[in-house]
């Protein structure tokens, strides 16, 4: 590996950008380092470098991590293959909100509806139970959403003892397999990818 030599500004530059790199691109639990800025450039080296940093990344953790997971155990490139994925945990929140609140507005409209028409009681008790049924099933279908995530979400606390950081200056980490030999990785979900395929 070679070294280059930079001056203050160029270095106060480069750390600048690996902030916002770290903060618009990456994410929170990723980590930039200063020849990840450097690459930065040269791959954007054709645009406007203000305009490349300031990109919009909303994640949903659910799809990203899912995404990545299976990506890996299909032998596929990750999708987000960046240096780390950022996990967007307020976005499944907030979609949970608006179920909650879609449901209840359908309730009220129910109900609405029941007492101006004042008719058919049998057609209305239908519906309801009809709307109760879906409303289980998606509430189901978002337990176990959750419950997969929090699955991948603590593969690494659960299988501690079996990844660590790599001593190759290539790879970031390694991960030790059932048959006893290790693979190296760059990343945290190529970590759990491996964990969730060969430990789950």
């Amino acid at each position: 590996m070679q070294t280059l030599e930079v001056t203050d500004e160029q270095y106060e530059f480069i750390q600048r950008l690996r902030e916002e790199i770290s903060r618009d691109v990456v994410g929170r639990y990723g980590f930039v380092r200063e020849r990840d800025a450097l690459q930065f450039l040269i791959d954007n080296i054709d645009e406007e470098v203000a305009d490349a940093i300031d990109i919009d990344a909303e994640f949903s953790a659910t799809e990203d991590v899912a995404a990545s997971v299976g990506a890996a155990i299909d032998g596929e490139a990750d999708p987000h293959a960046l240096e780390e994925i950022s996990y967007d945990e307020s976005g499944e929140l907030g979609g949970d909100a608006d179920d909650e609140k879609s449901d209840g507005d359908t309730a009220a409209d129910s109900a609405d509806s029941s007492d101006e028409t004042g008719g058919d009681t049998d057609s209305d008790a239908e519906d309801g139970g009809d709307d109760e049924g879906e409303s289980e099933d998606g509430d189901g279908a978002d337990a176990d959403d959750d419950e997969m995530l929090d699955e991948m979400m603590s593969l690494l606390e659960t299988h501690d003892d079996k990844w660590e950081e790599s001593s190759s200056s290539d790879y970031r980490y390694t991960v030790t397999l059932p048959d006893g030999s290790t693979e190296d990785v760059q990343t945290k979900d190529d970590v759990r990818a491996l964990l969730f395929k060969n430990y789950r």
